[in-house]
């Protein structure tokens, strides 16, 4: 993979209290894959007037593939400076590469022995995705409170996909692959706050929302030749719950041993809700 970007961003200042944001990117990227795939089956045959007769298979995959990809990434922003913080609402377009699926060949090498061999196309077909991009809104503040002994992040986010990227296990299940699934809509909401209680105890809590699910996803026809159309289903891996919360204490050291100055003793707690793991929400 070899890749540069080019970008820039200024801050406008829009009197005493408003900055403006704008940004842009351009990133361009090229993949190359060489492969190298292959695999020996022997056979035996008895029976029906076959005296062990024996024989074997070769399936070799040998080739190259290359994709170039170029995209603008922009990005605007609004932010109000307060007496205790800031508000902002914010507008950007992401990316996430596409790529190669490796694991493809052993699916390619098994549909081989039973039909006949993948052309150069075809093997790109099986083991090629594109790139997902999204269109993400965004509104929120950053709070210092009680004379900054509490610290408050809130945001509320829309996010609309295409190309959606999900991971599926491949036929065999015995490995998983990245596939491009139509659209998908994420929104929700996070809250943190960080309350410094005294000089050395604080907590931190943590809590986001987010319900992702697809807007547009047809897998095509079922073995059964039924059309298979999971839009309205939830994005998996996308738990739509997550909760995080943890307290630290630092014991100050007035001897410094060993040129220590402090100990921090902390624990943690992270947790998340219900993940789906098919795109047919049939497993949780």
């Amino acid at each position: 993979i070899k890749g540069v970007a080019l970008f820039h961003q200024s801050d406008i200042q829009l009197g005493s209290m408003w900055t403006l944001t704008a940004g842009l990117r351009l990133d361009y990227e090229r993949q190359t894959i060489d492969y190298n795939s292959h695999t020996t089956i022997h056979t035996l045959f008895t029976g029906m007037g076959l005296t062990n007769q024996t024989g074997e298979k070769q399936v070799h995959y040998i080739g190259n593939l290359h994709t170039r990809q170029t995209h603008l990434l922009p990005r605007l922003a609004l932010t109000k400076k307060t007496t205790q913080g800031n508000m902002y609402v914010s507008f950007s377009k992401g990316l996430r590469s596409g790529g190669y699926n490796n694991q493809m060949f052993s699916e390619i090498i098994q549909q081989s022995f039973r039909s006949s061999e993948f052309s150069s196309e075809e093997v790109r077909q099986q083991i090629n995705y594109d790139p997902e991009w999204s269109l993400n809104y965004e509104v929120g503040t950053h709070l210092n409170l009680f004379r900054g002994t509490l610290r408050a992040d809130a945001s509320l986010f829309l996010i609309n996909t295409r190309d959606q990227q999900v991971s599926r296990f491949t036929k065999n299940g015995l490995g998983r692959i990245l596939v491009n699934a139509g659209r998908a809509c994420s929104w929700g909401g996070e809250l943190s706050l960080l309350a410094q209680a005294t000089e050395n105890l604080c907590f931190n809590l943590g809590y986001g929302y987010t319900h992702a699910s697809f807007t547009r996803y047809d897998s095509g026809i079922s073995d059964t030749g039924e059309r298979i159309d999971y839009t309205g289903n939830h994005v998996p891996f996308a738990p739509e719950h997550t909760v995080s919360t943890g307290v630290r204490y630092d014991f100050s050291l007035a001897t410094h041993p060993l040129g220590i100055n402090h100990i921090t003793f902390r624990t943690d707690y992270q947790g998340a809700g219900r993940i789906w793991w098919t795109e047919a929400n049939d497993i949780s």
